[in-house]
């Protein structure tokens, strides 16, 4: 590293925090397994960071799975959808489960655990993974890093959580609520390039879709905003990329125009410095 780095450490979910309800959206992150074989070793593994959004699973409804191995010292999270087979997996162990709070997110739980001994390993929609619960560490953990914050979630509005879905060339990008919210800017920026940031006034939509070219890579946020102007949340930064599907398709980035061109609104494409990619 050539530059000082200017972060601040993320804020620890608070023993005396309530249980994260089920249903809550959450964001894991790991370098490692995206496909194992038969033989369940890792094949091709990414050289850059894979965010994944999750949904929480009831510690009841996981112990079921699990055959009553569940307890309250773990916290579990699957895909969003019941087809979703977005996971964790080798490699990963001790990445960060977050979930959104106002304009951050606080770390819950630290990747540990997936499949049974009938089931794949990893990336099956009807088995979670398990996470060791960082709010049941956190005494342990106040006693070994002095310095860690700890921080309880909030119960006003929280930032909106982006999840993408792709089917062949077809991208469907969808956010949840925010009360008050009159309507959402998306934000974009091509994948890795990150520049230049466009932007798109959706209004009152919470889902859009789109066909789009073959080797499209985009980052993704949305910013809610009211009568009275942008609000200070942005959701999670998210990422897709359309499969190539044929040779011919040759491998580009798609542009602003054809994205535009699917879609309802006119780009901004001067750069945004609000939005952290």
């Amino acid at each position: 590293m050539t530059a000082a780095v200017n972060l601040q450490p993320v804020q620890l979910l608070s023993g005396d925090a309530p249980a994260v309800p089920a249903e809550t959206m959450a964001l894991v992150m790991g370098w490692r397994t995206t496909e194992v074989d038969a033989d369940n070793v890792s094949v091709e593994p990414p050289t850059t960071l894979l965010p994944a959004n999750q949904k929480i699973v009831s510690n009841e409804a996981c112990s079921i799975v699990y055959g009553g191995y569940i307890t309250g010292k773990l916290i579990c999270a699957k895909g969003v959808t019941a087809t979703d087979t977005t996971d964790t997996c080798q490699g990963d162990s001790a990445g960060p489960l977050t979930i959104a709070n106002g304009n951050c997110h606080v770390q819950a739980g630290l990747s540990s655990f997936g499949g049974t001994e009938t089931r794949p390993t990893c990336g099956d929609p009807n088995v979670p993974r398990a996470y060791a619960s960082v709010a049941a560490l956190s005494n342990f953990t106040a006693q070994n890093a002095t310095d860690a914050t700890f921080t309880t979630l909030k119960e006003e509005n929280a930032a909106p959580v982006l999840t993408t879905s792709i089917s062949g060339t077809n991208v469907t990008i969808s956010w949840s609520a925010f009360a008050g919210a009159s309507g959402c800017n998306l934000f974009c920026a091509p994948f890795p390039a990150q520049a230049p940031v466009a932007s798109l006034d959706l209004g009152a939509t919470d889902t859009i879709s789109a066909s789009l070219p073959p080797g499209s890579a985009f980052y993704l946020a949305v910013q809610p905003y009211t009568a009275s102007g942008p609000t200070e949340f942005f959701s999670n930064v998210a990422t897709f990329s359309v499969p190539l599907q044929a040779a011919s398709f040759g491998a580009r980035m798609v542009t602003v125009a054809e994205v535009e061109a699917c879609s309802s609104g006119v780009f901004d494409t001067s750069p945004l410095s609000s939005l952290k990619l």
